[in-house]
């Protein structure tokens, strides 16, 4: 692949990190190009997601599309011990700078979405491809990937 502009910023990896990373940057007004290895959606096992989260998703401006899928809301967590049998509720506290819930997703639809939103935010997103070296020099930085169609 090669850009007709350079860009400021390349992001290895479209997973929650990463895509959040790259669209805090183009956020930011960075020309950034994220460049991910599996096509999504992609199987993970899900994720429970902390209540501390929320703010972020709301800064990156994405929260209301998770809220509006319709995710379990969880306000806390079980832990339970199988081979003594004990087992200790906690919740989430309230009137914290967080919420007090939270939500128990499917990762692969969770990654989908916070990929697809880098993308609406100007994010040029490459997948499937695959980053196969970098360079530094007094110029910069150099990135050479393979995308698959």
């Amino acid at each position: 692949m090669t850009p007709t502009q350079p860009y400021d910023v390349v992001v290895v990896g479209g997973g929650p990190a990463g895509s959040t990373t790259a669209g805090f940057l183009a956020q930011a007004g960075r020309r950034v190009l994220l460049v991910e290895r599996e096509p999504f959606p992609r199987f993970h096992v899900g994720e429970s997601l902390l209540p501390a989260t929320l703010p972020i998703l709301d800064r990156l401006g994405v929260h209301k599309v998770i809220a509006e899928r319709g995710f379990q809301l969880k306000y806390g967590a079980t832990f339970h011990d199988q081979e003594s049998g004990l087992e200790h509720t906690f919740y989430f506290l309230r009137d914290k700078p967080w919420p007090s819930h939270s939500y128990q997703v499917p990762r692969a639809d969770f990654d989908a979405i916070l990929l697809e939103h880098a993308r609406k935010l100007g994010v040029d997103v490459h997948q499937p491809a695959m980053v196969e070296s970098v360079a530094l020099d007094a110029d910069g930085v150099s990135v050479t990937a393979e995308s698959h169609g």
